[in-house]
Protein backbone atom coordinates (compact mmCIF):
# COMPACT_ATOMS: atom_id res chain seq x y z
CA UNK A 1 0.00 0.00 0.00
CA UNK A 2 1.56 2.87 -1.34
CA UNK A 3 1.00 6.26 0.89
CA UNK A 4 0.78 9.76 -0.46
CA UNK A 5 2.35 12.59 1.46
CA UNK A 6 1.54 16.17 0.86
CA UNK A 7 4.24 19.26 2.25
CA UNK A 8 2.97 22.53 2.64
CA UNK A 9 4.84 25.49 3.38
CA UNK A 10 3.79 28.94 3.64
CA UNK A 11 6.25 31.70 3.13
CA UNK A 12 5.55 34.95 5.14
CA UNK A 13 7.69 37.42 4.05
CA UNK A 14 10.76 37.33 2.03
CA UNK A 15 13.41 40.30 1.11
CA UNK A 16 15.41 40.22 -1.76
CA UNK A 17 17.28 43.64 -0.95
CA UNK A 18 17.84 45.41 -2.89
CA UNK A 19 21.88 46.05 -2.38
CA UNK A 20 23.38 49.05 -3.52
CA UNK A 21 27.39 48.32 -4.28
CA UNK A 22 28.82 52.01 -2.76
CA UNK A 23 29.14 52.68 0.23
CA UNK A 24 26.94 55.41 2.24
CA UNK A 25 28.10 58.78 1.11
CA UNK A 26 27.75 60.21 4.59
CA UNK A 27 28.96 58.59 6.84
CA UNK A 28 30.95 55.70 4.29
CA UNK A 29 29.80 52.74 6.17
CA UNK A 30 30.18 49.39 4.28
CA UNK A 31 26.53 48.20 5.22
CA UNK A 32 23.85 48.14 2.55
CA UNK A 33 21.72 51.23 1.42
CA UNK A 34 17.85 50.53 1.98
CA UNK A 35 14.68 51.24 0.00
CA UNK A 36 12.47 53.07 1.80
CA UNK A 37 9.78 50.13 1.88
CA UNK A 38 12.35 47.57 2.57
CA UNK A 39 13.48 49.79 5.53
CA UNK A 40 10.00 49.42 6.92
CA UNK A 41 9.76 45.87 6.92
CA UNK A 42 13.55 45.05 8.06
CA UNK A 43 13.14 47.62 10.85
CA UNK A 44 9.88 47.08 11.56
CA UNK A 45 8.83 50.48 11.75
CA UNK A 46 6.45 52.37 10.21
CA UNK A 47 6.60 55.27 7.55
CA UNK A 48 5.73 57.87 10.71
CA UNK A 49 8.24 56.69 12.69
CA UNK A 50 11.30 56.36 10.02
CA UNK A 51 10.42 59.92 8.85
CA UNK A 52 10.67 61.02 12.45
CA UNK A 53 13.90 59.12 12.96
CA UNK A 54 15.28 61.05 9.44
CA UNK A 55 14.14 64.55 10.62
CA UNK A 56 15.66 64.15 13.99
CA UNK A 57 18.69 63.65 12.24
CA UNK A 58 19.20 60.05 14.27
CA UNK A 59 19.19 57.87 10.45
CA UNK A 60 20.12 59.43 7.29
CA UNK A 61 19.37 58.60 4.05
CA UNK A 62 20.25 59.55 0.31
CA UNK A 63 17.86 61.03 -2.77
CA UNK A 64 18.52 59.07 -5.58
CA UNK A 65 18.18 61.54 -9.37
CA UNK A 66 14.82 58.81 -9.48
CA UNK A 67 13.60 60.76 -6.17
CA UNK A 68 14.00 57.46 -4.33
CA UNK A 69 15.06 57.47 -0.83
CA UNK A 70 17.97 55.08 0.28
CA UNK A 71 18.33 54.83 4.16
CA UNK A 72 21.39 53.63 5.46
CA UNK A 73 21.04 50.86 7.39
CA UNK A 74 24.30 51.56 9.77
CA UNK A 75 22.73 54.88 10.82
CA UNK A 76 19.96 53.13 12.83
CA UNK A 77 22.47 50.93 14.65
CA UNK A 78 25.04 53.32 15.59
CA UNK A 79 23.81 55.03 18.63
CA UNK A 80 20.21 54.81 19.07
CA UNK A 81 19.80 51.04 18.72
CA UNK A 82 17.18 49.27 15.70
CA UNK A 83 14.05 50.26 15.88
CA UNK A 84 11.34 48.33 17.55
CA UNK A 85 7.49 48.53 17.30
CA UNK A 86 7.77 48.99 21.49
CA UNK A 87 9.68 52.10 21.90
CA UNK A 88 8.04 54.91 22.15
CA UNK A 89 9.35 58.06 20.50
CA UNK A 90 10.00 61.08 22.49
CA UNK A 91 9.65 64.34 20.90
Amino acid sequence: MRRRIQIWTVQKTRIRPRSFPLRCPICFARESLLAFDEAQIVLNASETVLRCRLAQGNAHGVMTTQGDLLICSASFVAANGLITPDKKETT
